[in-house]
């Protein structure tokens, strides 16, 4: 758990006093306007009950007093007034509920029970949020006039057919949480001309549809209610399409979307801004931590500390309220009301068929269906609550301070008072209990009281006090942002970032992103110290593909050092730190260099210089030898062993993973000599999935005595440390390790061991010595390649950096569009932020790069299915669980002679092959699950039998899982969308040694063959390369046949079949060139100019030109080839490409012995080098002797170029212009030469 998560715990929870009876607070307070606040008879106090009908028909039922009701009955008796209902096209995977039908039934016992109806049209058939807005599947296909004729003919119907039941609603959400459009790609918020007029289709429907003297309102609805530049973005453009609206909604849930404050300011600055009434469409809070039905629920104790209050039914009571009296009083009356979301959602109806509940905590019944005395919440009526009255003192941050010296405390705290705003208040500080108390190191608790605020909510304030201070100025751009730091390199490309949920602690952090190749330092000179060992480091959290992330210390009197960072996903947090600093000068300059392609992101936080701490005297303390190096392993074999993987360390690269199929017991120890005698300390990181019987850190002495401290794993990258204190050290040794007993499939990890001397023994008054390990003369070991793939599903975390989907925050780096990392991705492509000068509204990461600031998916978002962590793909040679290990005989292979043997399998599996299979292998392997399956040739096998020493081969497969999660922060709406288009697989190819251990082998070439989903675009949908960083890599040759795509692939690994939607602002819809520009993007063959775009009328360069050719071919380079030319530098960009190109016959050099790669091409050479390209495929074109293409200008063609030009005519990859003219001299442009590689690879396909 984040530190930051913290922060507002402590007295906030105290502080509860406040309010826990509802907000009926004590006098003395401000007196709001009362002419600002809502009418009280049109404000709305809805609930969004669309998960009824399915929990009824499941036989749930729900009580008030204990008498069972109908809910609408029990609703409308606690002060509901008004029903949200979502409505989906055609929702099969919710069994068709949230249909059409279902809404005309549901609408008609709202209207029958007298309250007000909000039909909310997702315009999908599924969840629709800013991560994903995808079209019905009927719809999939239309042409963009079909799509607006769709979309309109759909809400009048349903529109008309509400009417015709007496049913007609009082308003209509178009579509919903559009942060990044509707019914993409075509709705885009990038394109926003477009997505205007499929609103205004909608609305027109509506407005023709209203019988006559009803009113219906119209509501455009956002998620992220607390980002104000966000809503400004997105209705800043809706006002200039002029778009026909009413009424602006915001989804709000305080643990995601922002302080009360910052929901306040955006309603009022939307009021005032757009002359909109306001309303917030989704809101919620849990009452309870506990769970119904075992599936993970979204909102948690992190969710609730970030907030400030507790989880129970008068928190969830008072916030409701709160938000309930911020709406009442948007300025100028504008605040229309409030819906709660799905307050009845109780277990035993998921978010799709066969799922569990992820809610039911913030639903206002209990798991018996028990109305709970937070529903009188709707009891609210505008004005009854004028009076603005403080509800809680936040706690300030914590407060570091020397030894003998008195802490420096923060003059204010943060008051949150009744209507949403929160604001400064003068702190008088109780005086500590033992004024002594500063001179002493510990953690010491202050409390104070706050100016105009009861007595009972008090101020609090935590401070460190350490006899080895912080020397890092602003640490944490906490004071004064960026104050202290120097920044240089590439503007724009770091800044300050304000987003608690995107810092390591507190509520600051510097931030990096830009959209085209980049560099940056940031720095700090820290002046005066005394000359001595110091120790530097910091945290950093990001999406990873860096080309370098270093923190450095140099400018201290010796050369410079350094730790290279590698981030590991959104909000994944790994410290990093530069060790044995002797500073001889008395100053130090700290800090990170980054350097990194365009589109990566990441963040820095918590930089802290001290005087060096005693050298650890653990051995391998962190395991970044990559071996057990120092330390001892026993119990079950196989059971444990270093893993390299930054994404699942405390810092490093590597730590210890243990996992095993069946119950398992272990100890992993060290024997530390030659200590000075003393009282020591031993801690260690530790993280896991739960459930061992026994799990200890301990520590023994020679003489018998033993210390130990339970450790209990709480879940993925969930690191905590434990610690063994008072070790009495009498004799120069102790043992220290790890004691741990479990059940099969029980995973985690330990790292970081440290052991420090905090004493002398009773009596002695040893003085503390160095406690410096022994050499060992032993050379660290190369340590372990990275695993190959995901573990299997049996408890263990991907191997990505992804969390498991429990609706906790991904990932995805990522950074992700409800805000999550997870789920629409990273920072758009060409960072180039609207022409308003505010980020994009898209709900992803601003062009900034920030990632969204919700960590944590919108509940109208479909979470993963929750899916029991898995161990990383080395972590065991075990399969996953519920598959097996196959030992293969001949007789379990079919296929005919000649062809490759076929083993067919019904699920994920190990298959051992042992070499006596060598002659039945000898055509190759094709191993077949559903769906999918991989096929190594006759020789690839004996290759890898080869590398083994004929030792038996091991191939795990399955498909792959977390796709969507690892695909959630690379989604970067209106620019770059990944979505999955088909199967997957997961595959790992190794060796098994005599000791049962399972090393990996690659494999230089495997046929892949994964099902083909319908509804996708062939020409940008493909099998891709899951990596665990940087973006998924398209695998060149992907053909689709039959219902499947196959491609030959190159390593083991992770694959699936993705369609890729790459968009730039100056290639719109109906370019003549989109559809070539699309295609070769998805493909990685070309790629956009950053903030420019595509650039699609730049002429083409010769390399230019080599470079896409070769990226199309897949081609690789000798390197000789360009080494005779002059004007071909070895470290320019185009080198490989052009060496490429020259060595494959498709660029020849000149007659002055150049090869000429900056000159541009005409449209003549363009023909050339194609012909030229085809024939290096293999597929040569020529066309008839003498003919000449059938252009208005063929005589203007150089004699020269006339037969290439006539073959590229005949094969179709050249055209003439809209007057038959094929300009030959003109200069090529990036738009033509992208139409013309898009038609050479289509017929090379053919």
């Amino acid at each position: 758990m984040h530190t930051k998560l913290l922060r507002r715990l402590g007295a906030a929870m105290l502080a509860l006093v406040i309010g826990l009876a509802g907000l009926g607070l004590p006098a003395g307070g401000a007196v709001a306007d009362a002419a600002a606040s809502s009418d009280p008879d049109g404000f709305i106090k809805g609930v969004d009950i669309s998960t009824l009908q399915a929990l009824e028909d499941k036989g749930v039922a729900f009580y008030d007093d204990g008498t069972e009701r109908d809910l609408l009955a029990i609703l409308k008796e606690h002060g509901v007034n008004y029903v949200r209902l979502r409505l989906w096209n055609d929702p099969v995977q919710a069994d068709g509920y949230n249909d059409k039908a279902h809404l005309i039934e549901m609408a008609k016992r709202v209207k029958a029970a007298g309250m007000g109806l909000l039909v909310d049209f997702h315009y999908s058939d599924f969840w629709a949020d800013p991560g994903q807005q995808v079209k019905p599947a009927a719809w999939a296909s239309l042409g963009f006039d079909e799509l607006k004729a769709a979309l309109y003919g759909y809400t009048r119907e349903v529109m008309d057919e509400l009417l015709a039941e007496g049913a007609y609603p009082d308003m209509v959400q178009i579509g919903n949480e559009i942060n990044s459009g509707m019914l993409l790609p075509d709705g885009s918020t990038s394109r926003f001309a477009q997505l205007a007029q499929l609103l205004s289709e909608g609305v027109r429907a509506v407005r023709e549809t209203t019988p006559a003297g009803h009113e219906t309102k119209i509501m455009l609805h956002l998620a992220e209610g607390g980002s104000n530049a966000k809503f400004r973005t997105f209705f800043d453009q809706a006002r200039l399409q002029g778009i026909d609206y009413d009424v602006i909604g915001l989804s709000y849930y305080p643990y995601w979307h922002g302080t009360f404050q910052e929901l306040k300011s955006n309603m009022d600055d939307l009021a005032a801004r757009y002359g909109k009434e306001v309303v917030v469409a989704e809101t919620a809070y849990p009452y309870t931590l506990e769970d119904a039905d075992g599936h993970g629920n979204i909102a948690g104790e992190a969710q609730t500390k970030l907030t400030g209050f507790e989880a129970s039914v008068a928190s969830q009571k008072l916030v409701t309220e709160l938000i309930l009296n911020t709406v009442a009083h948007v300025q100028g009356g504008k605040g229309l009301g409030v819906f709660y979301w799905e307050p009845a959602w109780l277990a035993g109806v998921g978010w799709k068929a066969g799922e569990g509940n992820a809610w039911e905590n913030q639903a206002m019944f209990d798991f018996d269906g028990n109305a709970l005395e937070s529903l009188d919440a709707f009891r609210f009526v505008p004005g009854d609550l004028d009076d603005i009255k403080p509800l809680l003192v936040y706690p300030s941050l914590d407060v570091t301070a020397s030894a003998g010296s008195a802490p420096e405390l923060p003059a204010e705290a943060e008051v949150l008072l009744s209507e949403g705003s929160i604001e400064k208040r003068a702190v008088v500080w109780d005086e500590p209990a033992d004024p002594e108390q500063w001179k002493v190191p510990g953690t010491y608790a202050l409390q104070g009281s706050v100016q105009g605020v009861d007595a009972a909510m008090r101020a609090a304030v935590t401070v460190k006090v350490v006899d080895n201070p912080n020397l890092v100025r602003n640490p944490g751009f906490e004071q004064d942002g960026l104050a202290g730091w120097t920044l240089s390199g590439t503007e724009g490309a770091a800044k300050l970032s304000k987003e608690a949920g995107n810092a390591h602690s507190g509520g600051h952090s510097v931030n990096y992103y830009y959209g085209t190749e980049y560099g940056y330092r940031i720095s700090q000179t820290v002046t005066g110290l005394e000359n001595g060992t110091y120790r530097l480091s910091a945290w950093a959290s990001g999406g990873g593909g860096e080309t370098k992330l270093r923190l450095f210390a140099e400018g201290y009197g010796g050369d410079p050092l350094g730790a290279d960072a590698v981030n590991a996903g959104w909000n994944v947090w790994k410290p990093y730190a530069v060790e044995e600093i002797e500073v001889t000068n008395g100053q130090v300059t700290i800090g990170f260099d980054v350097e990194a392609p365009g589109g990566t992101w990441g963040y820095l936080d918590d930089f802290e210089l001290v005087k060096a701490p005693e050298k650890n005297p653990v051995q391998n303390p962190g395991f970044e030898s990559g071996d057990l190096t120092g330390w001892t392993l026993g119990g079950t074999a196989g059971a444990g062993k270093v893993e390299n993987n930054a994404a699942n360390v405390h810092a490093g690269t590597h730590a210890f993973n243990y996992w095993y199929v069946d119950p398992y017991r272990f100890t992993l120890t060290q024997i530390v000599s030659q200590l000075p005698k003393g009282v020591y300390e031993l801690t260690a990181a530790a993280s896991g999935g739960g459930g061992e019987t026994k799990l200890q850190l301990y520590a023994e002495t020679g003489i018998g005595s033993r210390w130990n401290a339970d450790i209990v794993n709480t879940g993925w990258n969930v690191w905590k440390e434990y610690k063994v204190s008072g070790i009495e050290v009498a004799n120069g040794q102790v043992t220290i390790g790890f004691d741990v007993e479990a059940p099969g499939a029980a995973w985690g990890w330990f790292d970081d061991i440290r052991l420090t001397r905090t004493g002398d023994l009773p009596g002695t008054g040893e003085p503390p010595a160095t406690g410096e390990p022994p050499a060992t003369g032993e050379p660290p070991a190369t340590g372990e390649p990275p695993a190959t793939g995901q573990p299997p599903a049996t408890g263990q975390p991907p191997a990505t950096g992804e969390p498991p989907a429990t609706g906790e925050p991904p990932a995805t780096g990522e950074p992700p569009a409800t805000g999550e990392p997870p789920a629409t991705g990273e920072p758009p492509a060409t960072g180039e932020p609207p022409a308003t000068g505010e980020p994009p509204a898209t709900g992803e990461p601003p062009a900034t790069g920030e990632p969204p600031a919700t960590p944590t998916p919108t509940p109208e978002r479909t979470p993963a299915p929750t899916a029991t962590p898995a161990p990383s793909a080395a972590a065991s040679p075990t399969p996953s669980a519920g598959s097996g290990i196959v030992a293969v005989q001949a007789g379990q292979l079919s296929g005919d002679a000649g062809a490759a043997a076929v083993l067919k399998l019904d699920g994920a599996a190990t298959v051992r092959l042992g070499a006596e299979l060598k002659p039945r292998l000898a055509d190759g392997l094709r191993l077949e699950l559903p769906g999918l399956s991989a096929e190594l040739s006759g020789d690839e096998l004996r290759q890898l039998w080869q590398q083994a020493g004929d030792a038996p081969l091991s191939i795990r497969l399955s498909a792959a899982a977390g796709v969507g999660e690892q695909l959630a922060p690379l989604q970067q709406p209106g620019s770059r969308a990944y979505a999955a288009a088909g199967g997957s697989v997961e595959l790992a190819i190794g060796s098994i040694a005599a000791d049962g251990r399972e090393l990996p082998l690659e494999a230089a070439s495997i046929r892949l063959k994964l099902s083909a989903a319908a509804g996708f675009d062939p020409e940008r949908s493909g099998i891709f390369r899951l990596d665990a960083n940087g973006a998924p890599a398209y695998q060149l040759g992907s053909r689709l046949a039959g219902g499947d795509w196959t491609a030959d692939v190159r390593s083991a690994g992770r694959y699936a079949v993705l369609e890729l939607s790459v968009a730039y602002a100056d290639v719109p819809a109906g370019h003549w060139a989109q559809a070539g520009i699309a295609s070769l993007s998805a493909k990685g063959i070309v790629q956009g100019a950053g903030a420019a775009g595509f650039l699609p009328a730049k002429s083409v360069s010769r390399a230019e030109l080599a470079a896409m050719l070769v990226r199309a071919l897949g081609l690789s380079a000798s390197g000789s080839a360009a080494a005779g030319f002059a004007d071909v530098s070895a470290d320019a960009w185009y080198a490989g490409a052009v060496s490429a190109a020259l060595d494959a016959g498709i660029l020849r050099g000149q007659a002055d012995g150049i090869a000429a790669p900056q000159a541009l091409l005409s449209r003549e050479q363009m023909a050339a080098m194609l012909v030229r390209a085809a024939a290096a495929a293999g597929k040569p074109l020529v066309a008839a002797a003498g003919e000449r293409p059938a252009a208005a200008d063929a005589g203007a063609i150089g004699a020269w170029a006339a037969p290439s030009v006539a073959a590229a005519y005949e094969a179709g990859l050249l055209q003439g212009d809209a007057n038959g003219a094929f300009r030959p001299q003109a200069e090529l442009t990036r738009a033509e030469a992208a139409a013309a590689v898009q038609r050479l690879l289509k017929l090379l396909q053919a």
